[in-house]
């Protein structure tokens, strides 16, 4: 069986992962292909719970990067960056979860396996 690094899956479809750790279970992780609500609506916190560290560390490093111009320039007319910031990266999350899980040695779930 070879290594697929990309998957196509119909719209909609939720893509199915699996992994077979070292006492032979099979374990699953199903990610939703599009929009992540859960990074949507909780933010930090839903990316820190899955444990995707990239992410966070993105949204970080431009909120502070936001926060160092606004006090630079003192401008407050740029509050709404925040929000901008969080709906850019509810629209990567998914993305950014499916390519961490192949990466790390997870596996497309097919009909073959």
């Amino acid at each position: 069986m070879e290594n697929q690094t990309s998957s196509t899956v119909p719209k909609g479809e939720k893509e199915t992962f699996y992994k077979i750790n070292n006492q032979g279970q099979t374990v699953e992780c199903r990610v939703k292909n599009g929009f992540s609500w859960t990074v949507f609506l909780w933010g930090m916190f839903a990316l820190i719970i899955r444990r995707q560290w990239r992410g966070l560390l993105f949204i970080l490093v431009t909120l502070l990067t936001l926060a160092i111009i606004e006090s630079i320039f003192n401008l407050r007319s740029i509050i709404w960056a925040p929000m901008m910031i969080n709906l850019y990266y509810a629209f990567r999350a998914n993305e950014d979860l499916r390519q961490g899980l192949l990466a790390s040695g997870w596996k497309v779930k097919t009909s073959e396996n």
